[in-house]
């Protein structure tokens, strides 16, 4: 049997269990988010479905509680509580793994009792910057408010979420973005960042200062979140003795990337360097540095992330440490983590193993919970709701991940919820968490004699 006819065999053998679930389970009214349905890949890091922007997302997805009680039907007719979904990005076969993981997420919290009446996802594409413009994803963010929506998740990208901001003040429905700028601050913008500009920065200069590299440069992206990057990454290489011999900006598109690399392979000449962006040129790095006939030792941001997107990416990424999501595999893993996997993979009929997977779940169970605790089901509700979350538990990150907001603390992930990563043969292999130590810690400079 080939790969192909195997997994469509294993995708049947998922929708038709599906088909015979029984009342006392919640219940989708779709199998999937997106048509065509995705299939499983031979690699699981990276993201199922079809080639770029041939999945388009369901108009609605209901979610029924589970009927459990003679009077469950009466639950089940209340109007769901209606929850948004922000695409602002080009999310092409990506997307069917996230909204799947949503639709995951509400059936086992409606299973847990954690919320009695059903609930309507709706997605929306309003793909923003940088590609396209700010004003059709905050267009989407106002069509999705005009719905009646309680809460928006999204959006993805940085840029888009800090053009939000006047819009949400305006409109006062909260979203759940998995942005990661310390700047997007709002009463209502709560975050659980697909990675946090700052952090990836620090991350970045820990891991440096562990390998010994003592001579590094830096390529940075001209962006809002580049800004934010360079500022952490000089701060967290000053605390770690790490030497930041050149600080290069290109630009998002990436067409000075060559003629900044081959000025640091000439003149500077460091021992590692490390790329802070969001990550359009990410593809374009080990082909230039081929061709110079350069490797040297490179780290990058959650850009590295980008191998989820498409299956080439995880060759043109070889090599590259990376910030990502995913914990220990073998060692100490999330608890969470690999149980969610084979449930996931139980009910798409697909094996999926990349952090999106687990950020979309988490957002997602973060969004249904503060919608539980609202103490009045309109939106100001949900934004106290949310407040009241505490050590929620995660998927994304190791062992002591989780998740807690507060009426000043709108930045959701704490504790161990970035890790590093190593591309060796096509497999993100895990490589550590973040450095912790102080340069004192280190080098045991006191106590002694």
């Amino acid at each position: 049997m080939t790969d192909a006819n195997a997994a469509q065999q294993k995708l049947d053998s998922a929708v038709a269990r599906w088909g015979r679930m029984p009342e006392q389970f919640a219940r989708c009214s779709s199998f999937s988010s997106v048509t065509p349905v995705p299939v499983e890949k031979p690699n699981p890091w990276h993201s199922t479905g079809t080639r770029t922007n041939e999945q388009e997302p369901a108009q609605s997805i209901v979610v029924q509680p589970p009927q459990i009680t003679k009077i469950g039907h009466r639950i089940q007719q209340y109007t769901p509580v209606k929850v948004g979904y922000l695409i602002d990005i080009d999310a092409g076969m990506l997307l069917g793994d996230c909204l799947d993981a949503v639709i995951l997420a509400c059936e086992d919290a409606l299973d847990d009792g954690e919320l009695k009446r059903p609930i309507e996802i709706l997605p929306l594409v309003a793909r923003g910057l940088p590609r396209e413009d700010a004003a059709t994803a905050v267009a989407g963010y106002e069509a999705l408010c005009d719905a009646g929506c309680l809460i928006v998740m999204g959006p993805y990208i940085t840029d888009n979420a800090m053009a939000l901001l006047p819009a949400m003040e305006r409109r006062q429905v909260p979203v759940v973005s998995t942005n990661g700028a310390k700047p997007f601050h709002s009463y209502y913008g709560f975050t659980l960042g697909n990675g946090g500009v700052s952090e990836e920065g620090a991350i970045c200069a820990g891991w440096l200062q562990q390998r010994g590299f003592q001579r590094v440069a830096a390529v940075t992206e001209t962006s809002p979140g580049g800004d934010e990057y360079a500022k952490a990454f000089r701060a967290a290489a000053r605390r770690n003795r790490v030497n930041l011999v050149a600080d290069i900006f290109v630009d998002q598109t990436g067409h000075d990337l060559a003629e900044a690399l081959q000025k640091l392979h000439d003149e500077v000449k460091p021992d590692a360097i490390a790329y802070l962006g969001y990550g359009y040129p990410v593809a374009m790095f080990n082909p230039i540095l081929r061709e110079m006939n350069w490797d040297p030792p490179r780290v990058m941001s959650t850009a590295f992330m980008w191998y989820i997107n498409e299956p080439g990416m995880l060759t043109d990424m070889e090599g590259w440490y990376g910030v990502d999501q995913v914990g220990d595999d073998v060692g100490s893993p999330n608890p969470n983590y690999w149980p969610f996997v084979e449930r996931f993979e139980r009910r798409f009929g697909r094996r999926v193993q990349h952090a999106m997977l687990g950020c979309s779940y988490d957002q997602a169970r973060t969004t249904i919970a503060g919608i539980a605790n609202a103490p009045l089901l309109d939106p100001h509700g949900v934004v106290k709701g949310l407040e009241t979350l505490t050590m929620m538990p995660t998927v994304s990150g190791g062992p002591r991940s989780y998740i807690s907001f507060g009426p000043y603390d709108r930045k959701g992930f704490k504790g161990d919820w970035l890790t590093i990563r190593h591309i060796v043969n096509g497999i993100p292999e895990f490589e550590g968490y973040l450095s912790t130590h102080y340069s004192a810690t280190l080098d045991q400079r006191r106590g002694e004699g």
